[in-house]
């Protein structure tokens, strides 16, 4: 399952922007991804080398990071054609 750190203060605007899109596609949470926060997996983010959230870490897929529309298409694209 798809796995999304997010930072949890208000001003991340590529964390809100990312929910939005994934709620205005109709993916659920627990069942199409997992939200998770950043704040509480920095070692992890660190090693892959983000430095911008939300990281998106697909399975069997690369890693993003930001609000990248083209990029969550691309990931959902079997759910969102369902």
């Amino acid at each position: 399952m798809t796995r999304i750190f997010e930072k949890t203060q208000s001003f991340c605007g590529g964390c809100k922007a990312t929910k939005l899109w994934l709620k205005k596609h109709g993916l659920v949470e627990g069942v199409d991804y997992v939200l998770e926060s950043a704040e509480d997996n920095l070692d992890m983010l660190a090693a892959l080398g983000a430095q911008e959230a939300p990281v998106v870490v697909p399975d069997g897929a690369p890693v993003f990071t930001g609000f990248r529309p083209d990029s969550l298409k691309a990931l959902f694209r079997d759910t969102l054609e369902a």
